[in-house]
């Protein structure tokens, strides 16, 4: 195989871009259609930024559009049945609201196990639904590795696939979505409002590169909030992440469920995982497994307790 290598791959320092800071969400929008394909948004840059270092976009943008200083874009609230947060609140602000704590678990989970406080302090959920997809391949510099991309099925047989999708995705080299909050989000039913439409975060996600990374916004289109009903008293929820390294590394797995209790027996439930998928994934043959079924804990105990008996008749 033989390619001409270019110096551009092999430096890990920020090329020129010019820095710009809306203080709008309309003069947002109005930047982006400007600058159509030409441009990039930032929120809390712990995505962004390696993505410039590592130049992992076909072509580098010319400007960046910083979020920041959009202040109608931060807050929690309640209203009409919904958890509304906006697009720019931090992972910190999200643990340290007690309607969060109290009422979506699942949330507080993800945003807790994702990353470590300092980084807390800058990833925003509006970020972090919309991170880029990863594979070992998208993300690295060199460019026989990125050569490699162009013959998925390669990669996913032969070559480094331990982060890989498990599922599909192959018109993205089987690149997966690593955001956690996007699994908790799933299991919660959430809704992804942007400056367009109101998109249900199953349908925000496809299996192939879209504008603007794999989601379905188009250009000139940016999330503004998230909208999560709220569960009702009987539901459980719970989150969990494997990685090797706690905060280090990416999730190999993770899995979201929000199951709707009637005393011990599941009456209905929603399982999603992620980083197996380009999108997060449900498990609706493990949902109807155990629908009407009692949990598991309450099962072991019970079985704990005969095999207590048995040993003393």
């Amino acid at each position: 195989m033989s390619m001409t290598v270019k110096p551009y791959y092999f430096s890990d320092k920020l090329s020129n871009f010019d820095y710009l800071i809306p203080k709008s969400i309309e003069e947002a929008v109005d930047l982006l259609q400007k600058y159509k394909g030409s441009a990039k948004l930032m929120a809390g840059g712990t995505n962004i930024i390696p993505a410039l270092r590592l130049k992992i976009f076909p072509v580098y943008p010319e400007k960046i559009i910083n979020l920041k200083g959009i202040k109608e874009l931060k807050y929690i609230k309640e209203e009409s049945g919904f958890l509304k947060i906006g697009a720019l609140t931090t992972f910190s602000e999200i643990l340290e609201n007690k309607i969060v704590d109290s009422t979506y678990k699942a949330l507080t989970e993800a945003a807790l196990t994702s990353a470590p406080p300092q980084h807390r302090n800058l990833m925003t959920i509006g970020g972090e639904v919309c991170k880029e997809p990863y594979s070992w391949y998208m993300w690295n510099p060199n460019p026989i590795a990125r050569e490699l991309i162009s013959d998925p099925s390669y990669i996913a047989n032969e070559g480094m696939n331990q982060y890989l999708s498990i599922f599909g995705g192959s018109d993205m080299g089987y690149a997966v979505n690593i955001s956690n909050i996007a699994v908790a989000l799933s299991a919660l039913n959430a809704k992804i409002v942007t400056t367009q439409r109101t998109i249900p975060i199953e349908e925000f996600y496809q299996d192939k590169m879209g504008v603007t990374s794999n989601t379905i916004l188009a250009e000139g289109e940016i999330v503004k909030e998230i909208q999560i009903p709220k569960p009702d008293k009987k539901i459980k929820q719970a989150f969990m992440r494997i990685s090797f390294r706690k905060f280090i590394d990416e999730s190999v797995v993770s899995s979201a469920i929000c199951a709707n209790m009637s005393s011990d027996t599941i009456e209905d439930v929603r399982i999603f995982l992620g980083s197996v998928d380009p999108k997060p994934i449900r498990a609706t043959q493990a949902e109807n497994f155990l629908k009407g079924k009692k949990l598991l804990l309450t099962l072991l105990k019970k079985h704990v307790k005969n095999l207590f008996k048995e040993q003393h008749l």
